[in-house]
C-alpha cells in the first residue's frame, strides 16, 4: 500500500531530475570556454 503510493512521487522526481539534468547540461555547454 505504501509503495504503490510512493511510486508516482518517485516517477515524478526522476522525471524532474532528468529534465533538470539536461537543462543544466545545455546551459553549461552553451557557456564560453567549455568543451
Amino acid at each position: 500500500m505504501k509503495t504503490s503510493f510512493l511510486y508516482p512521487i518517485l516517477n515524478d522526481t526522476q522525471r524532474w531530475l532528468t529534465y533538470s539534468y539536461y537543462q543544466i547540461k545545455q546551459i553549461l555547454s552553451s557557456l564560453p570556454g567549455s568543451n
